[in-house]
This record gives C-alpha cells, sequence and structure tokens, in this order.
C-alpha cells in the first residue's frame, strides 16, 4: 500500500474521504441538534431532517453541515464511480457494464450533490434529488458489484456485500408501502432501515476503495 496519498488511484481516495465526511459532518450535525427540538433518532427522522434548519429541526449550524457534507460527497462520488475504469477487463461485453454502472453511479453522485443543495425546506426538489439518488444506486451497486465478483484481482465478497446493499434498496419502496398500509405503526421501522441503506451503500463504497487501492498498488 502506497504511503503517500497523492499517489493513490482516484476511487481510493473519493471513497475513504466519503466515509470520513459521514463521520465527522454529520457526527457534527448530529451534535448541533437543538436541545429545543426532539431528540434526534434514527427511529423517529429521516437522515435529511439532519439538514433541515426550520423550527423543531436541526440549528443553523447543524444544517449547514450536514448540507456541505450532501454536496462534497455527491461531488466524491462521481469522481469515485469515474475512477473506476480500474476494473476494466479485456472483454468488451464486461466493459459496457462496467460503464452502464459507473453512468449510474455518477447519476447517484449529482443527486447526492443536489440533496445538499436543495434541503428538506424545499421539500420538492429535495425529493426530486433524493429519489434520483436512492433510484440510480441500486443498479450503481449491482452493475460493479458483479464486476467485482468476476474480476479474480478483487475480492468477491466485496461484490456479494454490494448486492446485498442493492437488495436493501430495493425492498426499501415495499417497507413505506407497509408504512402506509399499517399506518405509520412500521415507521420507526422504515426510518432505522433508512439509515441502514444509506450506511451500508457507504461501507460499500469504502470496501471497494480498500481494495483498489490494494490492487492498483
Amino acid at each position: 500500500m502506497q504511503k503517500n496519498p497523492f499517489k493513490w488511484p482516484l476511487s481510493a481516495i473519493c471513497g475513504v474521504l466519503v466515509i470520513g465526511l459521514e463521520m465527522i459532518f454529520i457526527g457534527a450535525a448530529i451534535l448541533l441538534w437543538p436541545a429545543t427540538s426532539e431528540p434526534f433518532s434514527i427511529f423517529t427522522n429521516y437522515h435529511s431532517d439532519l439538514g433541515n434548519s426550520m423550527p423543531g429541526y436541526n440549528s443553523f449550524l447543524g444544517a449547514s453541515y450536514y448540507n456541505a457534507a450532501q454536496a462534497i460527497q455527491g461531488t466524491l462520488i462521481i469522481m469515485f464511480f469515474g475512477g473506476l475504469y480500474v476494473l476494466s477487463q479485456e472483454d468488451d461485453h464486461r466493459n459496457r457494464k462496467l460503464l452502464l454502472g459507473q453512468i449510474f453511479g455518477i447519476i447517484t453522485g449529482i443527486g447526492w450533490l443536489m440533496n445538499g443543495v436543495y434541503p428538506e425546506e424545499l421539500l420538492l426538489m429535495h425529493l426530486l434529488w433524493a429519489l434520483i439518488f436512492f433510484i440510480a444506486f441500486i443498479p450503481a451497486m449491482i452493475l460493479i458489484s458483479k464486476e467485482i465478483i468476476k474480476n479474480p484481482d478483487y475480492n468477491n465478497s466485496i461484490g456479494y456485500y454490494g448486492l446485498i446493499a442493492a437488495i436493501i434498496g430495493i425492498l426499501f419502496p415495499f417497507l413505506i408501502l407497509a408504512v402506509v398500509i399499517t399506518n405509520d405503526v412500521l415507521l420507526p421501522f422504515m426510518l432505522f432501515m433508512e439509515f441502514a441503506m444509506i450506511w451500508s451503500s457507504e461501507v460499500w463504497v469504502l470496501l471497494v476503495a480498500v481494495n483498489v487501492l490494494k490492487v492498483e498498488d
């Protein structure tokens, strides 16, 4: 492993920074949640509530940390997926699938970035970009994970983990429907699963980034 991070592959640098920003900036946004609001919880709040500075939600500073993190993380995700050309093989068919996965990944990054530009207060635009983010991330993870599984130089368990994370995303709309049918009885579980979906996806990004670093060193 290169000790000089300036020599790391683009995907490795960006993948590590994505999880770092989640821990630092999102952690700060949680800590800055005001005592005058209902306590923040992954069972009672959406992830994007952290970027809402309206009364009853986050402080202005906490929301600013969150929204800045979303914009930067989205930019990093665009570069992360762009840098995954290192997975290219001599098989043109596989390379086309890899390229399609990269395209979905770049769309994911754009949606992620725009979530920071349009916080929860701007609800319609926020929901639009959040929907783009969630929908695009699923095929991106599936296509890239399948290429990792088929690539003998990479750890195929990371690919299988990516497929599991994608399945969580696929099941999420059905969970939303279940919440509606049960009149919000399952709402705490759905909110928890939103965090699980986001964080499991980010862990996948980190694992891919570390594997890229090891292989391309």
